[in-house]
């Protein structure tokens, strides 16, 4: 009897290569949680940014007003009304004429 090299089929080797990459996937999520929750001392995917306030009547998360934070790179500075920037008047609506 010869020897013979043993072939592996291509729908086992691509399944293999499917597990091996899942299997890479979820270490490097444990990873990233594990590094959140030593920053961050939470497992939460999301953390509250001081900046945003939550809205009761259109149910979102809005910019705080008058909020203001000076960094090393960036400048955030929210107006009275909300808006990202400096202060402005804002412009009365456009009323037409009933007759």
């Amino acid at each position: 009897m010869g020897d013979r090299p043993v072939t592996i089929p291509t729908h086992r080797k691509v399944l293999f290569l499917a597990v091996l990459l899942l299997m890479l996937i979820g270490l490097c999520e444990a990873g990233l949680r594990a590094r959140q929750w030593l920053r961050y001392g939470t497992f939460a995917a999301s953390m509250r940014d001081p900046m945003l306030v939550h809205d009761k009547q259109a149910d979102l998360l809005v910019p705080k007003p008058r909020y203001e934070i000076k960094g090393a790179r960036i400048n955030v500075k929210i107006n009275s009304l909300g808006f990202r920037g400096d202060e402005f008047e804002p412009k009365k609506p456009f009323a037409a004429s009933i007759v």
